[in-house]
This record gives C-alpha cells, structure tokens and sequence, in this order.
C-alpha cells in the first residue's frame, strides 16, 4: 500500500512504502493487485518503525561496511544487503580519528535516530487517540484549512523534548480553543505561539507578524551562560564604591571567575582564604617546617560548566592542585553557612517571566520548589565530593531516591493537609507553600524574604537586559535557582533557559502544568483570521502592482492635484489600514508595555513597579556603551 500522508514524516524516496505496514481486510486482493479504497473511513495504520530503522542501516551500511555495522546493533541483528558496487581501495591518509572512534560516534548516531523514532511514534499515537488526525490525514475533511484560514489559537511545539511537548500541549488543552499546527513550517508560520526547547529555535522573527509569540529571546545567554552573567553583574559593581547601598544591589553572586580567563586572579583569591596551622612553640624539631595547610569550609569553592545543566560537570575543591578542566568553566566561592531545614541543605527554584526587555516587562510565579539534599549538610574533607550532600539538582538526588532501603528525611516529611502544594509528594523537592510553613517553625518571615529574592531578580535582568534587543514577538520563562545563607542573605547561583518541564512527580504535574497554563494565558498573543489575512495581502499585490503601471508623474509627483487631496489620501490609507486590522484581529489589539494582562493567575509583577523604579533611575548602566 502507498505510504500514508502525514504532515511530520513523508517518505522522499520511491522505495518508502517499506517504511509502513497496513492491517489489510482477510480475503483481500493477493500481492502486488491493486487495492480500491475502502467506502468507509480509512483504518488507522501502524507505522513500522523496525523497517525505518532497518532502511537506516541499509543506507548507513554502504558508508562503514557491513561488518563493523552488524556489531553490538541495539535493534535488529538483520545483515543489511551489501552493496553492487566493489569496495573503494583504501587510500592511505591521516585520518583526524581512528576506525573504532567513528563508529562510535555513528553507534551514538544511531541510537539518537532510534530514539527519536520511537518518540514519534509516541506522539503520533497520541494524536490518533486524541481524534485529531487518522493516518496522518485530517479525519474531518478541512479541518488542516480550518486550523489555519480560521480564527482560531494554534500553537506549535518543536520536536527537541517529548517532555516539553506533553506539558505544553496538556496545557493548551485544559485551557481549550487551542489547536496544534501540524501543517506549518518555518518558511509560512501560521501558529499564534512557538513553542520550543532549544535556545534557538528556526524561525524568522523579521518574517513574523506582531500577534505571533516565540518562547525565546536572542541573546538570552547574556543572562543564562553564567560566566556572561557574573561578567555583567561585575561591570554594575564596578560603577559604584562598595559602601554605597546601589553597589549591595548587583553584590547578590558569591565570588565567581571564569577559567581559564581569570585564572590568575583566581589563584590569587584562593590564596588569600588558605588558613595555616599555627606551631606549636614547645615543639623544637618543628620550628623550621613548613606550616600545614588547613583545609575547611572556609576556602571550599565549586567549579561549574559554564553552560550545562541538572548537576552535570559540578564538583567542589578545597585545593589549588583539584583545579581540572577541559571547557569553559566558573569557579565559584562555595557558599560554606547555607541555611538548613532540619539539617539539610536546600535551594529554591524560581520561575520567572519576561514579557519584554528593553524597556524591561517581568513576572515572577508565586509558586515553585524548594530542593533538598538527601543526606545531611556537613563541612568534613571526606563529604567534600559526596553530590547527596552539596548539591541539591533533583536529577542528582533522585538517583538516591530510586533505592529502596532510603528513608525520607524529617525535612522531606508530607504534611497532612487538604491543599496538594503541602502533601503532594516531590521526590526530592517540596512547593515553596510548604518551605514557607516550614520557615514559619523558625520563625522566619517569609514576606520579608520574598521582597529581597524580588531584589535579586531584577537586579539580574537589569545587569543583562542592556544586550538583550527589543524583540516584541519573544517572550521568555526563566528559572532562576536562588540559596538562602545563615544570616537571611539571597544569593543568585545561576538562571537557567528552558527549565526542565519534566514530569516525574505528582507535585511536578501539579505546578509545572499550572505554570504553562499561567504562562500561556499572561502572553495571550492575539487571535487573528489567517483567511482574513491571506485575502487582504493578495488584494495588496494587485494594488501595487496596478500603482507601478501608473505614470510617474501622476503617482510620485502629484502633477495638478491640491495638497489637501494628499491628505485627504492619507486619510484614506490609514482607515483602510485600521479596517484591515480590525477585519484581520477582530477589533482586538495586542497588549501595549505596562497594561496590565486579561490573566495574570499566579504571576506577580516585578517590573515596571515599585521595586523596578530604584534600577531605572540608573541610566548608563546598560550595556551599549561598554
């Protein structure tokens, strides 16, 4: 049978009706006889992805020989065809790798390719279940020209995380009215928002219209990549003397350098926070050895990737000699007095939404998470690489969870309430309600600490947005992970881009879904008719095309008519324009800086606001000039 279809995958080769298999009738015509379509609508049919993987490594085989091919093959143990054609003779060259090195790298290859079969093959049945298409065809003709002539919210998301694509299409549909575009590429965008994991997505934003919304910004490192951020934070310092309250504001990073740049000044940092043991005076033969070095929490520092994520790369040292890289990284003064819940170390994870920059729009959630350490906190030079007690990344400490004999700490204890943000179990993670209530046995106030960790994000987006263009078809989440020391101070570890959206608890699935639902309602890109949109651009070209056919004289130079004809013309073209709009958005307008959202849900305003006013007096700080 003839491969069906689909708007995510079309066989580009002659060959590509082996890629499917079909569920034929019993008693159906013989092989290789013509099959009529059935009267009644068409069967939903399985696509064999063990044929697409096989018709992979068929290909693949010609490239790297049957042989090396056939070892270690993670799904079919079927020797590809060999080729016609007679081996190539070996050339003698210097090769950049070697045999076993390529192979690895195309085993890896492979297994990528499989994967993201297979995640097609999950997502496709989803949409089959959900009624939406049938074999990869619309199953109510017409319904691919509704979705994108009407006027109707569509939103796409990229293929980078099966994850990132069940939240967000879950969302959509909670919220309702929200069709996916299947149909779309990145050369005629119809959606109203983009939705996608990588950084940088492949779309034209010069080519979009002013009602589509893309979940990133370009240049959005200046914030995320942390020895850019630590750079940023460091030039705001700069301007100002350190007794002066404007320089405490950006002093909210521990002591950071970026390697190998400042290595030097590193060392000499280090160096400064080495405590020697003093001699004992009674001791004769010690007198001329060399003082020892004392080794603490004092001087602990912790060495990170500059741009990788979930604990990965991360290690503490609290010796010169334990400086090892092979990238780019931040070393970064450990923060050695965190404060402890019941002896365990934690960090918040914070999400923030930026509407605009330049001039700066942002929101913080109200809700997120507080992650602990499974193992208590402890200074001791043997826990020094113990990740349980350090590092509080959940994809860290899950691993701990994941072993039967562990017992919940007191600090992870459930809380017996009819509000799931305190009893919903997060693995290694509580809801922010429950650090409250938790801060409350401390006798801590939280509202007090709320408005410093508000500090601290503007703070941050004020030291970046400088870099950052004016995009107005961009809109970012951020997750912000923030620590908490002994005395109350907010420290700012890192910001991250495109937070995990990870469903792996039930508290995730609680506040991750609330989160894009939040997120999609405060953005409300407008609702525009595509038809409506498509006939007015076509009437345009006839326009202008019939305006270049027109003498010179009459149409650029104005020859006989009065001046008041010319602005009774302009007039005219700005009502037609406000009458295209209207027919084109339905009288609606998009949303101006500053006005305030139809739905805000659990989003907060930072800027413009009260607090946002201290950091916009300081004009000059951006980063333009430097």
């Amino acid at each position: 049978p003839s491969p069906p279809s689909s708007p995510r995958f079309m066989p580009s080769r002659g060959n590509g009706s082996q890629l499917f298999e079909s569920k034929s009738e019993p008693g159906g015509a013989g092989q290789g006889a013509k099959q009529e379509a059935p009267a009644e609508s068409p069967k939903k049919q399985d696509y064999n992805y063990a044929a697409m993987y096989e018709k992979f490594e068929e290909i693949f085989g010609r490239f790297i020989g049957e042989e090396k091919l056939s070892q270690g093959r993670p799904f079919s143990a079927r020797k590809s065809p060999s080729s016609s054609k007679p081996p190539p003779k070996k050339v003698q060259t210097k090769a950049p790798y070697t045999d076993s090195d390529l192979l690895s790298f195309f085993e890896r290859f492979r297994g990528g390719l499989y994967g993201w079969l297979r995640g097609f093959q999950s997502r496709l049945k989803a949409t089959q279940e959900s009624g939406a298409f049938v074999n990869g065809q619309a199953e109510d003709p017409g319904r691919e020209d509704e979705v994108v002539a009407g006027a109707q919210m569509v939103y796409k998301v990229t293929d980078d995380k099966p994850e990132v694509y069940k939240l967000v299409t879950a969302s959509c549909h909670t919220i309702g009215d929200w069709h996916e575009d299947m149909v779309s590429d990145a050369e005629n965008p119809h959606w109203n928002i983009l939705w996608s994991w990588s950084s940088k997505p492949k779309v034209n934003r010069q080519d979009l219209n002013i009602w589509q919304r893309v979940n990133h910004y370009p240049g959005a490192n200046q914030l995320t990549r942390k020895d850019i951020l630590k750079k940023n934070l460091a030039y705001c310092k700069s301007l100002f003397k350190p007794d002066r309250s404007v320089y405490k504001l950006f002093d909210i990073m521990p002591r950071t350098f970026s390697l190998p740049q400042e290595y030097v000044q590193f060392c000499n940092a280090f160096s400064e926070s080495i405590t020697f043991e003093k001699p004992d005076p009674k001791d004769k033969k010690g007198k001329n050895a060399k003082p020892k070095i004392i080794y603490g929490s004092e001087n602990t520092w912790i060495m990170k990737p500059v741009s990788s994520s979930r604990g990965r790369g991360i290690f503490l040292i609290n010796s010169i000699e334990e400086v090892e890289y092979g990238e780019a990284f931040v070393v970064q003064k450990y923060v050695s007095n965190p404060l402890l819940i019941h002896q365990h170390k934690f960090d918040l994870r914070l999400y923030v939404l930026v509407t605009c920059f330049n001039p700066l729009e942002a929101w913080i959630y109200k809700e997120g998470f507080a992650r602990f350490c499974s193992v208590p906190y402890s200074t001791d030079r043997e826990s020094m690489q113990d990740k349980y007690v350090h590092l509080t990344n959940s994809s860290v400490q899950q691993k701990l969870f994941n072993d039967p004999d562990f017992a919940l700490p007191d600090c992870l204890g459930p809380m017996i309430s009819d509000d799931p943000l305190l009893s919903l179990p997060g693995g290694s993670k509580r809801s922010l309600a429950y650090l409250k209530a938790k801060l409350e046995d401390y006798e801590i106030n939280w509202d007090g600490l709320w408005q410093k960790i508000r500090k601290v994000v503007l703070a941050a987006l004020f030291s970046a947005q400088g870099k950052i263009p004016f995009q107005p078809n961009s809109f970012e989440l951020f997750g912000f992970d923030v620590m908490l020391d002994a005395n109350l101070k907010v420290w700012l570890l890192e910001v991250n881009a495109s937070p995990s959206l990870g469903i792996q608890t039930p508290l995730d699935q609680h506040v991750k879904k609330q989160l894009i639902c939040d997120v999609l309602r405060l953005v409300d890109p407008c609702q525009y008719d595509r038809k409506a949109l498509l006939d007015i651009v076509q009437r345009k070209i006839v326009e202008r095309s019939e305006a270049r056919g027109q003498k010179r004289s009459e149409v650029v130079r104005g020859k006989g008519r009065d001046w008041r004809d010319w602005v009774a013309d302009e007039d005219q073209k700005k009502n037609a324009i406000n009458s295209d709009l209207k027919s084109i958005l339905g009288g609606r307008r998009p949303r101006q800086y500053g006005e305030k959202p139809r739905h805000v849900g659990s989003f907060e305003r930072v800027a413009p606001g009260k607090d946002y006013n201290v950091f916009s007096r300081l004009k000059g700080l951006g980063r333009e000039g430097r």
